[in-house]
């Protein structure tokens, strides 16, 4: 093994060892001259002949991954061949692999895995792209790196394979128990590996992250995802099934055709057809009785539209008067279904997902991922399968329609309440959403609709751009950084950061605006100084938050506290940072 502080080739400084397998160790490394972290795999040579046989493959394979380019993809730097190991330097991907994330966390959210799905997919298709393809055949949680930002790294193939005999994550030259399909096992000339086999083991990855149900564990079968939880959707459950087709022929014939498909798996959810034709009959039946009794069609719309007016009101109302979380849903969604163009209900139902509820173990407000499943189903119109779980949990009948087409198309009628909407669900996520992985990458998508929605330089348009500034910057500064590309973008952050401070926030945001200030100036002080983000400029801002924190207004706000608590770290890496600062230097830039 190599040994901390070793230095390879005179460049790379072993840090520590990140992850050991049965042939191979990991280990993070520094290339002290670049200041850039490095990953190196470091593989035994060996005698035992299913290992040379590894070894040999991961030979032709590496030359073969120096070539790809792909911004989901690790790419390799250098091999280095030493008398007894190989030593393959690469990027080094920050986050967990998503086997860790479901052992910490469980079953995850279908939003979520079918945005990794989606990535998967295009990562898979470039490889099939190749010429000639490359065939993965080894697709699992285990091999799929979740970076902070929210995006995915596939991992380990073209490396060494590891032989780790009667586990569930064993893995052979052909693939993964459970996870490999049924071609894999056959290995014939009539079954050979193609791109259809990495469609199967994508579809069981998609499977073991939405149940937590690992395919080589009892029961042993790919039951029906919502066998498992009745709130999945079954057009995502469809997806699934024709991945993992005994047949190769009767799966997606390529990854481009699943990609569409989990792009728009709501369109393949079962519609709730029996209450919608009732609707439309009573709709239909009021119709006729309306002609038949001499009605003119001008006072039968306006009578028709006071009815709307009505029922949407009896709505609101009950939803101020309900007494739990669920009936408050239910009635939210059905004055949404009455008059989707009119924005109070959806006012009421973003207000909902960012209260603390009386019934919560949290300890403070959370929008969660099933809220989340809940207001993306809205967006599409779709919320029949939600509608019937409310009504089954409070024993209350709904009292909305199915919509036609999606809500918010209605909405846009009103281009100013539309983007107060996306503003206040912006906020929602940036602020509130428990998923921090992707928390920033969806506000962005609300504020960017929020500013193209507002009349130009009004406040929401000036400060949905702040926020779509400051959320791109968490979304790029990875691959800038990689690149040597991000000179500048951490000042442009910085003074953002001061912009959003100077608006119009309640306690509640303030405290949670402070705590990702000082969050950051933890993180990005040395970036900012070579920005020539003045000492003076983060040692001021440091001081008004510790000042705003000891006011009534924000004392009050329950994380303040905790906040607090960033103030000494803050300081502490402000003056390693800026040295020459405390010493009582002055100079231009980064240092006063």
């Amino acid at each position: 093994m190599l040994q901390t502080g070793e230095v390879i080739n005179g460049i790379y400084e072993i840090i520590s060892v990140i992850d050991k397998g049965g042939m191979s160790v990991v280990y993070l490394a520094m290339n002290r001259r670049a200041n850039k972290q490095w990953a190196i795999k470091e593989v035994r040579k060996t005698g035992d002949k299913k290992l040379d046989v590894v070894r040999q493959n991961l030979i032709v394979e590496i030359d073969m991954l120096k070539k790809l380019n792909h911004p989901n993809l690790p790419s390799i730097i250098d091999v280095i061949d030493k008398d007894d190991t190989f030593l393959i330097v690469m990027d080094y991907i920050q986050g967990n692999s998503l086997q860790k994330v479901l052992k910490n966390e469980g079953a995850q959210p279908q939003e979520r895995v079918v945005r990794w799905g989606i990535q998967i997919c295009d990562v898979l298709q470039y490889l099939h792209s190749q010429n000639p393809p490359i065939i993965y055949r080894d697709m699992k949680p285990a091999n799929v790196m979740l970076k902070p930002d929210g995006n995915i790294t596939v991992i380990d193939f073209g490396t060494a394979r590891e032989f780790k005999i009667d586990s569930t994550e064993d893995t052979t030259c052909l693939g993964t128990k459970g996870y490999a399909a049924p071609e894999q096992y056959r290995g014939s000339k009539h079954h050979q590996t193609d791109e259809r086999t990495d469609i199967y083991n994508l579809g069981v990855t998609l499977y073991h992250l939405l149940t937590n149900k690992h395919p080589n564990e009892p029961p042993y079968v790919l039951k029906p995802i919502t066998e498992w939880n009745s709130n999945l959707s079954t057009g995502l459950e469809k997806i699934i099934i024709k991945c993992t087709r005994e047949d190769p022929d009767e799966r997606y014939q390529s990854c481009a055709e699943l990609m569409y498909d989990l792009q728009h798996y709501r369109d393949g959810d079962i519609k709730n057809l029996k209450k919608s034709k009732m609707r439309l009959g009573a709709f239909a039946a009021a119709v006729i009785l309306s002609l038949s009794c001499g009605i003119t069609s001008a006072s039968f719309h306006q009578k028709y539209k006071n009815s709307i007016v009505a029922d949407y009101n009896t709505q609101l109302e009950k939803v101020s008067s309900a007494s739990s979380y669920d009936e408050k849903l239910l009635y939210c969604l059905s004055a949404i279904s009455i008059d989707p163009a009119n924005v109070s209900a959806y006012d009421e139902l973003i207000n909902m997902f960012i209260t603390k509820q009386p019934d919560s173990d949290e300890t403070e407000p959370v929008f969660t991922a099933d809220e989340d499943n809940i207001l993306n189903s809205l967006i599409l119109g779709k919320t029949d399968s939600i509608v019937k779980g409310l009504e089954k949990k409070t024993g209350i009948d709904y009292e909305g329609q199915s919509f036609s087409s999606p809500p918010l198309d209605s909405l846009k009628q009103n281009s100013e309440d539309y983007a107060q909407f996306c503003y206040d669900t912006g906020i929602a996520y940036w602020f509130y959403y428990e998923d921090d992985t992707s928390r920033k990458s969806n506000a962005v998508t609300w504020f960017s609709k929020a500013e193209k929605a507002a009349a130009d330089g009004s406040e929401i348009a000036v400060n949905a751009s702040l926020y779509e500034k400051i959320g791109d910057f968490y979304n790029n500064i990875y691959d800038l950084n990689y690149r040597g590309a991000d000179s500048g973008k951490y000042a442009e952050y910085w003074n953002n950061l001061k912009a959003l401070n100077s608006t119009e926030l309640d306690a509640g945001l303030k405290v949670r605006l402070y705590e990702e200030m000082l969050t950051n100036i933890i993180i990005y002080a040395a970036n900012l100084k070579v920005d020539q983000v003045s000492y003076k400029d983060i040692s001021d801002m440091i001081e008004y938050i510790s000042q705003q924190l000891e006011t009534d207004e924000i004392s009050r706000v329950f994380r303040s506290e905790e906040i607090k608590k960033l103030i000494p770290q803050a300081v502490e890496k402000l003056n390693m940072t800026y040295p020459e600062a405390i010493d009582g230097s002055s100079s231009e830039g980064g240092e006063q």
